[in-house]
């Protein structure tokens, strides 16, 4: 097998297809969500004076444009809306339309289906540019956010000097704050996709550098698990396997076994042959005692699954061996946290899909190794930009909610209506939805009490691969914010940082002891190479009230 554990001189193109297929602030500072039936949209008091208008023609030709529209309406509904939702015209840049119709035609060529009529390409495309606005505005809310209230100080951590030299730039694909030491004591633990590697870094050793626990092919996201009853904690990895946007087979879920001396592990694959794995979650929803593991296999175009990995005992070297079954057929899985969702007491799990499908769906626990799809939400465009979900308590009513992010920008570009958003647990399906805040390119998200006031707070980092406009940069656009909860249910939009948009991954916990939350923010460089900045991540310690 070739060796895949490091990306080929192409790394960047690579990159940005694979966040494409894996992976939208109110005015004023203070504000309630707005509830809406949909998906959201950027209200017109919102849009920036630089903002250009969709135009569908001049005063010469708009009555003829008109016509033409509306008799190609049907057309592009029927073709473009049969296996997801039609694209909204002026949610993509004018000049960009003719690119992305000629992908959709080439999707449906290659699906190998002909029971429909596709219409002239050429109408198609002028269909939608006549919609579509000649560039796309930023909301006016992602500037002039006051600071945090929490006054936070800032500390980078990167690899050793001659290793950090030698690599890619870094790009942490996840991070967690977790205990992994025989001894009990917690380190940031985080995967680096640049170099196939995860580390493990301890903040109160501030002279010792990350160390690596692991090289494999691309590890994306982990979960700790104690997978052998051993007493230690072991992680379980969904290894991306390939960068490269395809339905290869390299694919894999492994276990990272510790040694029974020491704090070392040992790479164990529990199963491989699988599309491009984006998470895992090790749990055990047949209530048989043993770990049972759900699967995110993103695929691509003809790969790509919901998989429960059903545990059915060990081998006879203590192997945990697994039965492979498939949940869902969706390719575009991207998350698959885990939680009681209905308070059953029977472990549900929850599947962010992307692609095509952007929405995002239950699978409650029936007992019996049955589960009940339901939908928790669904967005009104294709090209929604799904990216991260963080399933919590948000309004402190004692039932698990959604905070999601959409701000994918590596397809058509970052997008006015990339947000925050909540999805309110009111006991029904699907969720009762709620917007919190503008962040185009939003890609990381958490959920904590960070002034200790005793509500949950959120903070977001963004990662911008395309520029709204050539102001972006120029403008302070805020990269990192803290979403403050000073009532039930509102929220203060706060900046943390401005400029800085190459954020993958958030962690969350105490590192220092001092009892208040910190926030470790991941690095991811490799759409840049030529940034200045090359540190893993950086780690913003809570001092307290500003």
């Amino acid at each position: 097998m070739p060796n895949h554990r490091y990306p080929s001189p192409h790394f960047q193109n690579l990159l940005a297809g694979f966040l494409a297929g894996l992976i939208g602030l109110s005015l004023g500072c203070y504000a309630k969500p707005d509830v809406t039936a949909s998906s959201p949209h950027v209200p017109a008091h919102e849009v920036a004076n630089t903002a250009t208008k969709s135009v569908i023609g001049t005063a010469s030709n708009r009555d003829e444009t008109l016509v033409f529209v509306e008799q190609m309406r049907s057309q592009v509904d029927a073709f473009c809306g049969d296996c997801h939702v039609s694209p909204k015209p002026a949610n993509v840049e004018r000049d960009r339309w003719q690119k992305e119709v000629e992908q959709g035609f080439e999707f449906y060529r290659i699906s190998g289906r002909d029971d429909l009529k596709p219409p002239p390409i050429e109408a198609v495309t002028r269909f939608f540019q006549s919609l579509a606005p000649e560039r796309l505005a930023m909301p006016t809310s992602i500037v002039g956010s006051p600071l945090s209230s929490i006054n936070f100080q800032s500390t980078t951590v990167s690899k050793p000097a001659a290793q950090a030299a030698a690599a890619q730039p870094p790009c942490i694909s996840a991070l967690k704050w977790l205990e992994l030491d025989s001894g009990g004591a917690k380190s940031l633990v985080y995967c680096d996709l640049g170099t196939g590697t995860i580390y493990r870094y301890q903040p109160e050793s501030v002279d010792v550098a990350p160390t690596p626990l692991a090289v494999l092919f691309q590890p994306a996201q982990f979960a700790p698990r104690d997978l052998n009853n051993d007493q230690k904690t072991d992680l379980v990895v969904a290894d991306l396997g390939e960068f490269l946007p395809s339905d290869s087979d390299l694919g894999r879920v492994v276990w990272l076994k510790r040694r029974e001396q020491g704090d070392q592990f040992d790479p164990i694959v529990l199963q491989d042959g699988l599309g491009r794995v984006s998470d895992v979650s090790p749990a055990d929803f047949d209530g048989d005692g043993d770990v049972d593991i759900v699967v995110a296999e993103f695929g691509w175009r003809k790969t790509g699954r919901v998989l429960m990995l059903d545990n059915q005992g060990t081998d006879e070297n203590g192997i945990p061996k697994f039965d492979l079954q498939v949940m869902d057929n969706r390719h575009g899985s991207m998350e698959v946290p885990v939680v009681d969702l209905n308070g059953d007491g029977l472990l549900d799990f929850v599947v962010l899909f992307s692609q095509e499908f952007e929405c995002i769906e239950a699978f409650i626990n029936l007992g019996h190794g049955k589960f009940e799809k339901q939908l928790v939400f669904k967005a009104d465009d294709p090209t929604y930009g799904s990216a991260r979900i963080e399933v919590a308590d948000l309004d402190g009513d004692g039932d698990q909610d959604v905070v999601y992010a959409n701000g994918d920008s590596f397809d058509t570009g970052s997008k006015a209506y990339h947000s925050v958003q909540w999805l309110e647990n009111n006991g029904k399906f699907p969720f009762e939805h709620h917007h919190i805040a503008y962040m185009p390119g939003v890609l990381a998200i958490k959920v904590a009490d960070f002034d200790n006031d005793g509500d949950v707070d959120i903070v977001a980092g963004s990662l911008v691969a395309k520029r709204l406009d050539e102001s972006f940069e120029t403008a302070g656009v805020e990269s990192l914010i803290m979403l403050e909860q000073i009532a039930a249910a509102e929220f203060k939009r706060t900046k943390i940082e401005t400029s800085a948009y190459y954020h993958g991954a958030i962690g969350t916990g105490d590192f220092d002891g001092d009892g208040r939350v910190d926030i470790a923010v991941g690095n991811f460089l490799h759409f840049n190479p030529t940034l200045s900045a090359r540190h893993d991540f950086t780690i913003w310690k809570n001092l307290g009230p500003r």
